[in-house]
């Protein structure tokens, strides 16, 4: 009988230090989505005036001061990339994201998000090559959450990339037609088998000595991931080390009468 008692008290403790600690996620979740949307508004101001004096309109600057105004507005560029990171992680965890879900034609944000993405491949030998039928099924997706999942698939891929090819690729899903199969495959550095999974875990990278030289905040495959699992559909990769890697995801084909 002492055991059975011991054993209920230990399950109560058990069980309220859980629900302690899903308060304090909570609330963690709620401060982060609530910090990152302070600074975000100072931010903006900081690219915005950048932009202004980058544009001439407060008059003419020196060579110089080009430069320093320009590394300035690139550097709040990067810094509000890295708090819309968290800010959307926050949101997905805290459940206060929703989908706005219409019909989406694919190839319309397939080039709109690879003519933005071409800057990332500067000064690199790399293709950016897409194969994307203009004729494909229109998709059931959240249009600004759809060109976020394949920026930041691209974005990824041109991280890890300094030459050879991207490409991404759409078309019917052979194992279910009720989905399309959208791929990006580069010809990178590629990840070993045992990082695979871990990947698309939060603030984890491929190769944390690349990625420092790289830049980011190894949140970006783990928010693509849960974007991808709200539409429904799933997230994966095949990869050879210094071969390069492809990342598939699924997307829902919207119905016939669908709005």
């Amino acid at each position: 009988f002492a055991v059975s008692v011991q054993n209920a008290r230990l399950y109560a403790e058990q069980v309220d230090v859980a629900d302690q600690l899903r308060e304090v996620d909570r609330l963690k979740s709620e401060f982060l989505a609530s910090m990152s949307h302070e600074l975000r508004t100072p931010l903006n101001s900081i690219i915005g005036y950048a932009e202004v004096l980058l544009d001439g309109i407060d008059g003419p600057l020196t060579g110089d001061m080009e430069e320093d105004v320009a590394a300035i507005h690139e550097s709040g560029r990067h810094l509000l990339s890295l708090v819309n990171d968290v800010l959307d992680l926050a949101k997905i965890e805290a459940g206060q994201m929703d989908l706005a879900l219409e019909r989406v034609r694919l190839y319309d944000v397939v080039e709109e998000v690879a003519a933005t993405s071409r800057v990332l491949l500067k000064g690199k030998s790399v293709d950016l090559i897409l194969d994307v039928p203009e004729d494909l099924p229109d998709v059931r997706a959240d249009l600004l959450r759809l060109r976020q999942i394949v920026g930041n698939l691209l974005a990824n891929a041109a991280k890890f990339t300094d030459e050879g090819t991207i490409t991404l690729r759409a078309g019917i899903y052979e194992r279910d037609p009720r989905w399309l199969l959208v791929s990006c495959a580069d010809t990178g550095i590629g990840i070993a088998s045992e990082k695979l999974q871990v990947i698309f875990d939060r603030f984890r990278q491929v190769d944390q000595s690349y990625s420092r030289r790289a830049g980011g905040t190894g949140l970006g495959l783990s928010i693509t991931r849960q974007l991808i699992q709200m539409h429904g559909g799933v997230l994966w990769v095949d990869s050879v080390p210094g071969a390069g890697s492809t990342f598939y995801f699924t997307v829902p084909i919207a119905a016939p009468d669908e709005n």
